[in-house]
């Protein structure tokens, strides 16, 4: 039965099987037959149709249009093989595929509706949970794993656990079944693709957008934190993106409780992915959730730089680098990236994990971090003269300060001295406020409440505490939230 399988772009690895009569129409719209979420697709941007001489395709007058083989095209005769480009996304189109086992059947109260994705430890379905009428993502896991039965007592038992877990920011899992020796999970459908489709469809992500994929899955290890659980895999793959634009941690299929973690045989732990391991994992060392906190660090390296932190053509290589070289500085790398978040970047992926950041410290910095940003952003630039206007401008403020003279002089280094002043205070602030949280990370409470005490001490007037209110205010509810 013909096909479409997306090559590159958002959804990279889906499927789209197109069973007769058709016809399938795809585009961003949600009530297409197969939805694109891709920014540059319209909302209704092609359809194929069965005719005579096969599957016919028709554009339909899409903004960007539809490419065949990189050739525009209103409408065409689709041929195996057929490379068709609409937005970023890129598909190909079969004959015959042959059809997989497992798409139009019920399973557990599931019907499988179409396979989207396929990785080492099994293949994720789009289906249909009968009794709730509401569309779910079902993995199967791979027959050489599901026929172990230590590991299939073991995955029962994590995903049981990880369907405990209810926040915003972590992807619900709703089942965990085996029937007829297939092993499943269950869990909620994650419509956008997730944060590795993205980096392969647009690249190195803006500073801001990156930060707030971060902030909000440093939300969800913080509640994990809280419940005693340990992710293992955290990498832009498994950070999904719900249809709202949410961004919710997945595949918690291999997460485990810390508390049972300690009697887990070796031999049946599951390792995460060697781009993004905490030392202490590569090591086959005992870790909790600051092994997490590492793995968000390297994913955020990534998203900000297009490449992993370290690379190396074995595993061994991958694991050494991780063990033995220190983290790069991603400003190296991308020189917009602000001195704040390089340098919580570099606490998240320190190799001893008692200098890292906890989860919840984590996330209270990179929401500060991403404050300050939104604060600079509203900050208006002085838009600067132009032409003939500059020449005027500029001989009316020296006839002006020559008139002044003497007098204006003084007035002009009264002023100056004063602006000095005020920014040694500010600078002061926030030089304590830096050396504050650092005490935090490292644990050393009482110096963090020495620099409390410092600020309040600290002299200025009215109108410079404004400035900084929100500032401190964060920083004395870390400093009150690791005391309590």
């Amino acid at each position: 039965m013909p096909t479409l399988r997306v090559r590159s772009g958002p959804q990279s690895s889906q499927t789209f099987i197109l069973r007769p009569p058709g016809p399938f129409r795809l585009g961003r719209d949600l009530a297409a037959d197969f939805p694109l979420f891709d920014r540059r697709v319209s909302r209704a941007h092609f359809k194929i149709d069965f005719c005579d001489d096969g599957y016919r395709l028709l554009d339909l007058n899409s903004k960007t249009g539809t490419f065949i083989n990189d050739s525009p095209v209103d409408t065409a005769i689709l041929s195996h093989g057929d490379a068709i480009l609409v937005g970023s996304t890129r598909l190909s189109f079969a004959l015959d595929t042959p059809e997989d086992p497992l798409v139009g059947r019920n399973l557990g109260g599931y019907r499988i509706l179409e396979r989207v994705g396929e990785g080492s430890m099994g293949t994720v379905y789009r289906a249909m949970q009968l009794s709730l009428d509401r569309i779910v993502a079902l993995k199967v896991v791979a027959d050489e794993l599901a026929g172990n039965e230590d590991y299939k007592a073991l995955f029962i038992a994590e995903a049981r656990a990880a369907g405990e877990l209810s926040h915003p920011n972590i992807v619900r899992v709703y089942d965990v079944n085996s029937l007829d020796g297939t092993l499943f999970y269950v869990m909620e459908y994650m419509a956008q693709g997730n944060v590795e489709d993205l980096l392969r469809c647009e690249g190195p992500l803006p500073v801001e957008q990156a930060l707030g994929i971060a902030v909000e899955a440093g939300a969800g290890l913080e509640y994990a934190e809280q419940k005693g659980v340990v992710h293992r895999d955290i990498k832009p793959s498994n950070l999904l993106v719900h249809e709202t634009g949410t961004v919710k941690i997945g595949d918690l299929g291999i997460a485990v409780r810390t508390q049972t973690r300690r009697n887990e045989p070796s031999s049946q732990r599951l390792v995460g992915s060697p781009h993004y391991m905490p030392p202490e994992q590569a090591a086959g060392k005992a870790f909790d959730s600051r092994a997490d906190v590492y793995a968000l660090g390297a994913s955020l390296y990534k998203m900000l730089s297009g490449a992993p932190p370290f690379s190396g053509k074995t595993l061994k290589e991958l694991a050494f680098a991780h063990l033995r070289e220190p983290p790069p500085d991603v400003a190296l790398a991308r020189r917009e990236v602000p001195e704040a978040l390089a340098a919580a970047i570099q606490d998240m992926m320190s190799k001893a994990p008692a200098h890292r950041p906890t989860a919840a410290s984590l996330r209270t910095s990179l929401e500060s971090i991403q404050h300050h940003l939104r604060l600079a952003a509203k900050v208006p630039t002085r838009q600067q003269p132009h032409g003939w206007w500059s020449v005027v401008l500029l001989c009316v403020v020296a006839v002006a300060l020559f008139a002044m003279g003497s007098v204006g002089g003084l007035v002009f280094h009264h002023l100056g001295g004063v602006m000095h002043e005020r920014g040694e205070r500010l600078e002061r602030v926030r030089q304590a406020i830096t050396e504050g949280r650092k005490a935090l990370h490292a644990g050393d409470i009482n110096t963090a409440l020495e620099k409390v005490e410092e600020l309040s001490k600290l002299p200025g007037s009215q109108e410079e505490w404004d400035v900084l209110e929100d500032e401190i205010k964060q920083f004395e509810n870390e400093v009150k939230a690791r005391r309590d």
